[in-house]
């Protein structure tokens, strides 16, 4: 589900992805799912918080995934 909702583009699924992102109770690969396809909205209202979450989070992959959006805003 988090896939499709970045394949969508629907940036009012920002704050749902984050949610599910935050929750550490998810799955590895959901939470990774749901920062894929946070990054893919580019939304930079999202950035800030992507960025903040990715500070200590503990997997690489989805932390890379979260810096990628902020990094997106960057440019």
């Amino acid at each position: 589900a988090a896939w499709a909702l970045g394949q969508i583009g629907d940036r009012r699924a920002g704050p749902v992805l984050l949610a599910v992102i935050g929750d550490l109770l998810n799955a590895t690969d959901t939470r990774f799912a749901a920062a894929e396809a946070l990054a893919r909205l580019n939304d930079p209202a999202h950035a800030e918080a992507a960025q903040s979450l990715a500070a200590g989070y503990p997997e690489v992959s989805v932390r890379k995934a979260l810096l990628r959006l902020a990094a997106q805003q960057v440019r």
